[in-house]
């Protein structure tokens, strides 16, 4: 290893700051594009060696809800040789065929889009895919007409979850020099719509598996994704055997949201590229990306948080398009060729912080301009914003850890609920068997069936690791964390659960539909992170005394005063969407929030309060956009201090391009001095 110090200076530049900072270089790898340094090894892609195998109740033939491609009726092959397309479609075609049953069966729909509550009560498949070489000649998706909502609009698909025994061992691998996918029109291997528009696409899931596209198939797109509020995808290779193809991973249907994590594409001309504009807020972390011909990363009018992105290319390794693109990118390594800069923004607005660049002309080149300097510190291209004099004009910074990942334990290790005895119906009371599954002394908890109702809460004692749901419905089960561990305590891939914060242990709650958090005992310091969760809502009165990170939430409360609140907490935001008339965030009483990145959905209906972000006697810095044009906030942020009140209304802000109640914040900050004349 050697080190290149380049001068230390300092340049403000008139949309924000850079500063110069000693780069590191290693020798380049060989490969067909080189790039003059390797990423560190703790960057990027954690490529976590996760295996998932469910018990035997789990699957479809025991009464579970996990279908398995190599079973019958569909029995892949998995052997690198039989083409298994019809038996990867055939399953899918089974899959939206019993969503649509059940959505049609359901007595509280509305209109086009369902009442998510009773739905997922009805049908909650997982489409696993076991360790094998699928070869397959065309795309992965139901056949017959597109699955459109009644009015027509929409199609209807959600809840596709599509899950990979082994990221290594469980590859989809196309045929070479295929003759569908040589065109002009991009086609995808693995798909997850047909239609640019689903409003309903909410818990898709893609995971622990590599796509392969071959060689000579210059018209490929690796995985094609549609998924809203806490869809996912995770630990996924998207590769190219000879570098060519459209794009690896392409978001190409509005609405588009979720935490998309541990990811590594090579080859293709784009690497990740998104496209819509809409309602989306995609959240990337731990994003490895090699060896792209025009792009790793591209945004086209399409809002996007990015932490942890490593990108070896002689391209730029970003690139801003479109008066709708909100671009937020920090703690990332990207390593390039000279001739371009590695963030190349257009028509959009960029947040950008602890940028390393090596090899590239610049780190950064906004609107044509090239911003001296090979690593950025922090830079905002319009503002910031603030509203009392000496107010700091930096990000607030707050710590940040990483999310424990969910522990990996064979089938043995795990206590299904079913075997001491839950019904799983939803009527019989399960609550005695689910306690018994707890305190089997296994690390693992699980839930095959669809539905359970425990009409008591029940204690989770130490020796568990991990409750797996499974994407069932636990109609508002507690769960009392109530044994102190050093250990994490994982709670994941559930709806309408109680999660009970009784004790000092590190708790994740991660892909969990209408879930509800307390801690009684509010002298407690236990880490708390929220991952990828949708309808969160606090039993009392918000955070109090926490510290807490979370990484793309959602919350469309209509019916409390606040979607997020906090009382002396940190929180830490990577990516949200909140909807409807209700603040999305209020901090107070000495908290710190920090935003990076996220999305007001604002609807018809007035709001409660005045403003989507309120600040009392608290820090802020947020970074995040609106969406619509409705008037549902009479300003933006509202700060409290001292009994001294300021708003800062749309106007303020960086029109998108659809009116002026349609904004892009690129930084908000308040911290630092106090209002002239007051203590604090």
């Amino acid at each position: 290893m050697r080190w290149v110090c380049l001068p230390l200076g300092l340049f403000l530049l008139a949309g924000g700051m850079i500063t110069l900072v000693p780069s590191r270089h290693n020798t380049p790898p060989a490969s067909a594009t080189p790039v003059p340094a390797a990423a560190p090894s703790d960057r990027g892609d954690r490529h976590p060696n996760i295996t998932v195998a469910y018990p035997d109740e789990a699957f479809s033939s025991s009464g579970g809800r996990v279908m398995d491609v190599t079973r019958p009726p569909y029995n892949a092959a998995g052997d690198g040789v039989t083409d298994d397309t019809r038996a990867f479609v055939g399953a899918y075609d089974d899959l939206i065929a019993g969503l649509r049953r059940a959505a049609e069966g359901s007595p509280r729909t509305m209109g086009p889009k369902l009442d998510a509550m009773w739905f997922q009560k009805e049908y909650s498949p997982i489409l696993y895919v076991p360790n094998g070489v699928y070869k397959v000649s065309d795309s992965i998706i139901y056949s017959g007409p597109i699955q459109k909502t009644p009015n027509g609009i929409s199609e209807y698909l959600w809840r596709v979850r599509i899950v990979g025994q082994n990221r290594d061992k469980t590859i989809i691998r196309l045929t070479d020099s295929n003759p569908r996918f040589q065109g002009r029109t991009a086609r995808p291997v693995l798909s997850f719509g047909r239609h640019t528009f689903n409003n309903s696409p909410a818990q898709n899931v893609c995971r622990n598996l590599t796509i392969d596209t071959g060689r000579g198939n210059a018209g490929a797109v690796g995985l094609l994704f549609a998924g809203a509020n806490i869809s996912e995808i995770s630990n996924v290779t998207v590769r190219s055997r000879d570098g060519r193809g459209f794009a690896g991973i392409w978001f190409n249907v509005d609405a588009s949201q979720g935490w998309h994590h541990d990811i590594t594409v090579e080859g293709f001309d784009h690497g990740i590229l998104m496209r819509p504009y809409h309602a989306t807020q995609i959240t990337l972390e731990h994003i490895t990306l090699l060896r792209q011909r025009l792009a790793g990363l591209t945004s086209r009018q399409s809002p996007t948080t990015v932490r942890d992105l490593v990108s070896q290319n002689s391209c730029p390794a970003l690139v801003v398009e479109g008066a709708g693109s909100d671009a937020v990118v920090v703690d990332s390594f990207f390593s390039g060729a000279p001739g371009r800069s590695a963030v190349e923004v257009g028509n959009g607005q960029l947040f950008a912080r602890d940028l390393t660049s090596v090899g590239y002309d610049s780190a950064l080149r906004v609107k044509q301009a090239v911003l001296p300097g090979s690593s950025v510190k922090e830079y905002v291209s319009s503002g910031p914003v603030s509203l009392w004099p000496g107010t700091s004009t930096l990000s607030l910074r707050l710590p940040v850890q990483e999310s424990p990942l969910p522990p990996n334990f064979p089938t043995d290790q795990w206590s299904s609920v079913d075997s001491y005895g839950a019904v799983g119906d939803g009527v019989a009371d399960d609550t005695a068997a689910v306690q018994a599954a707890l305190n089997s002394g296994k690390p693992v908890v699980c839930f095959p069936r669809i539905e359970y109702r425990l009409a008591e809460p029940v204690h989770v004692p130490a020796t568990v690791k991990r409750i797996d749901c499974m994407f069932s419905t636990l109609n508002h089960a507690k769960f009392i964390v109530s044994r102190e561990s050093k250990e994490p305590l994982v709670i994941r891939d559930g709806a309408q659960l109680t999660v009970l914060h009784e004790v000092e242990r590190p708790l994740v709650l991660e892909n969990l539909f209408f879930v509800f958090y307390n801690r009684h005992k509010t002298g407690t310091r236990s880490r708390l992170f929220v991952n990828n969760c949708s309808g969160l809502a606090t039993v009392e009165a918000g955070f109090r005394n926490q510290k807490v990170w979370f990484r793309q939430v959602n919350s469309e409360s209509r019916d409390r005063p606040y979607n997020f609140s906090a009382e002396g907490s940190d929180l830490w935001v990577l990516g949200f969407k909140c909807e409807g008339g209700t603040p999305s965030f209020r901090v107070a009483r000495g908290s710190r929030l920090e935003v990076l990145g996220g999305l007001v959905n604002q609807t018809q209906e007035k709001g409660l309060f005045q403003s989507a972000f309120i600040c009392e006697d608290s820090d802020m810095s947020v970074s995040a956009h609106t969406n619509l044009s409705a008037n549902t906030f009479e300003n933006l942020f509202l700060v409290l201090r001292n009994g001294q009140a300021r708003t800062a209304g749309y106007a303020r802000f960086v029109e998108r391009g659809k009116g002026p109640l349609e904004v892009i914040v690129p930084l908000f900050t308040e911290y630092g001095r106090q209002p002239t004349g007051a203590s604090r």
